[in-house]
């Protein structure tokens, strides 16, 4: 039997991609975990992560489609 494990407080919105997983925290933060070919995650690589990691902040919303990422920011600019 397992145990579900908390990995990250404070979650107001999640969104998934194909192989990617995107959290838009309270404090206006982005995190993503997951699958990275194509930069979906948005950390500046391609390497995949298997624990969420903060890419972004002053974030109002976000969006995930198969292997892309957006979010809209304070200033209403969308980042990809």
């Amino acid at each position: 039997k397992t145990k579900p494990v908390s990995v990250l407080e404070d979650v107001v919105a999640v969104a998934a991609g194909a192989y990617h997983t995107v959290f838009l925290k309270e404090d206006s933060t982005v995190w993503t975990v997951g699958s990275n070919v194509y930069g979906q995650l948005g950390d500046g690589s391609t390497v995949g992560k298997n624990v969420p990691t903060k890419v972004f902040q002053g974030v109002t919303s976000i969006i995930a489609g198969e292997f892309y990422t957006l979010f809209v920011t304070y200033d209403e600019t969308t980042e990809v």
